[in-house]
């Protein structure tokens, strides 16, 4: 978005608040990422161990549950950045992206 700051007519504290937003986000992002990293090594040395089903499946949700919460914290962030937009500047920013989405493939039949 940052690319196309003057395109939109994005204002100096705009593009400084979504900075903030990304450095959360980021930050946010390395925390969660490493607990995941964490918890897949327990849930590998659980496998080691022969675990019961529900052992097993308790790891797994954890596991699960962690990498909806990254999720969730992604999609929160860009409802946040998107805010910070004034109406017709996100507009603008949505022209922008379908211009920039790559034509799908098509495969000859």
């Amino acid at each position: 978005i940052f690319d196309f700051k003057k395109e939109i007519d994005m204002s100096a504290e705009q593009e400084a608040k979504m900075r903030a937003l990304l450095d959360e986000l980021r930050n946010n992002m390395a925390s969660g990422e490493k607990r995941l990293g964490v918890l897949e090594q327990e849930y590998r040395k659980l496998l080691e161990k022969e675990p019961t089903l529900d052992q097993a499946r308790t790891k797994l949700q954890e596991i699960a549950n962690n990498t909806v919460e990254l999720r969730l914290i992604d999609l929160q962030t860009s409802r946040r950045i998107v805010a910070v937009l004034r109406p017709e500047q996100l507009q603008k920013w949505k022209e922008i992206q379908v211009r920039l989405k790559p034509a799908p493939n098509k495969t000859p039949k």
